[in-house]
């Protein structure tokens, strides 16, 4: 296999014995090694070098020739830092992960061998059992196929991703937006909306639809597994709150409007306190209240 350059663009805030240990190892032990592990600490406290489980890591880093680099975040969220990782990798292939997600072993090698010039980003699917059990129970949410697509981004409230779908068919299937981790052409990549609030949440959304927009297929490949972790300390996203969740999802709303997905298809309703989201001629609800 022909070797491209591959880097990992990862946050973190205060996991440095949590999630983050085995999301870093889960990349260590890829397949296919990526060239250089970009990480922005967000954490006030800055104390990755101070774990020793961490520079154990960075030792195995260095011993299959993984480069490291290290940048401080602003403690404004994931938004910021992720501006800050992208501003810092100027070509190649980037993979972007949470701290609180694992890699199956062979992630990237088959995001690798799926590289063609008219793909943008792509991704896999993401194992979450909290998510998985929303959509066992409400199974009327699962997406279909649609004029080619799935995740169509006018069906984004009214419908699952398909990458949380964990029981489907082995078909690579063509999306217009990509959820949570995705591995994309850092060329064809504009910047991170830094309008957004401090909580991680729409971001990708918007990211990788832009990238569509621009005439590149986005694609989810069932057999690249991601497994989302769960932590309750108030570190991460958890230390968002559910304000900050409601800021982003009214600016993805502004954004609807941009992009003509809005007002033809849907409706918004905002009170003050709570958004209010349907789509014409579907019973779909989603609140955010502050």
């Amino acid at each position: 296999m022909k070797k491209n350059k591959v880097t990992i663009l990862l946050t973190t805030c205060d996991r440095y014995e949590t999630t983050l240990p085995l999301c870093l190892m889960s990349i260590f032990s890829q397949t296919y090694s990526p060239y250089r592990v970009v990480l922005i600490d967000d954490s006030k406290q800055k104390k990755f070098y101070d774990f020793q489980i961490l520079k154990n890591i960075l030792v195995l880093f260095k011993e299959k020739n993984i480069e490291f680099d290290y940048f401080y975040g602003q403690c404004k969220g994931a938004v910021p830092a992720l501006q800050i990782g992208l501003e810092n990798i100027e070509d190649g292939w980037v993979f972007k992960t949470d701290d609180d997600n694992i890699l199956s072993s062979n992630t990237l090698e088959i995001l690798v061998k799926n590289i063609k010039p008219n793909i943008g980003a792509m991704s896999g699917i993401i194992i979450d059992k909290y998510l998985y059990s929303f959509y066992k129970d409400n199974p009327d949410k699962r997406p279909k196929e649609e004029n080619g697509y799935y995740s169509k981004i006018e069906n984004i409230y009214s419908e699952f991703n398909i990458q949380m779908v964990h029981e489907q068919s082995k078909d690579i299937k063509k999306v217009e937006h990509l959820y949570s981790n995705y591995f994309f052409n850092r060329i064809v990549a504009d910047d991170y909306p830094l309008e957004m609030s401090p909580s991680s949440h729409r971001e990708e959304t918007v990211f990788t639809y832009n990238i569509f927009r621009k005439g590149y297929d986005l694609i989810v490949i069932p057999q690249v597994k991601i497994y989302h972790l769960y932590f309750d300390h108030k570190s991460g996203n958890r230390q968002w709150t559910n304000s900050d969740r409601r800021k982003n999802e009214l600016f993805l709303v502004k954004k609807l409007k941009e992009w003509n997905i809005i007002p033809d298809k849907m409706e918004i309703f905002d009170d003050g306190e709570k958004i209010f989201i349907t789509k014409k001629g579907v019973d779909y609800l989603i609140v955010y209240g502050n």
